[in-house]
């Protein structure tokens, strides 16, 4: 980010010692269309659940379920144990095990 920040500082200030008007003001839209393309951000949204919560709708329709896991839900808890008893999956501040291996399924 600090690269196209120089690049646009020295750009402007080309622009700048340029005679010439029309160069002077294309340099400048082009310099308008870059922050409008390139650091304009959207608000952040707000999910309507965590991840947790999706996977636990998931959990209770069993149709759904297959469909999005491809296995049981049975399966999927006895994985979940496999993969915390054997391989150390553990909960994290930001996500539960049960949470990781439903979003990474």
């Amino acid at each position: 980010m600090d690269k196209d920040n120089d690049e646009l500082d020295q750009l402007f200030y080309e622009l700048m010692e340029d005679d010439d008007e029309e160069t002077f003001i294309q340099g400048m839209y082009q310099h308008a269309m870059h922050i409008d393309k390139h650091l304009s951000r959207s608000e952040y949204r707000q999910p309507a659940m965590t991840g947790l919560e999706w996977v636990h709708t998931k959990l209770g329709n069993r149709k759904q379920y297959y469909n999005m896991f491809r296995m049981n839900p049975n399966m999927f808890h006895k994985l979940h144990d496999v993969l915390v008893d054997s391989y150390g999956l553990k909960s994290t501040s930001k996500s539960t095990s049960i949470e990781a291996l439903g979003l990474f399924l």
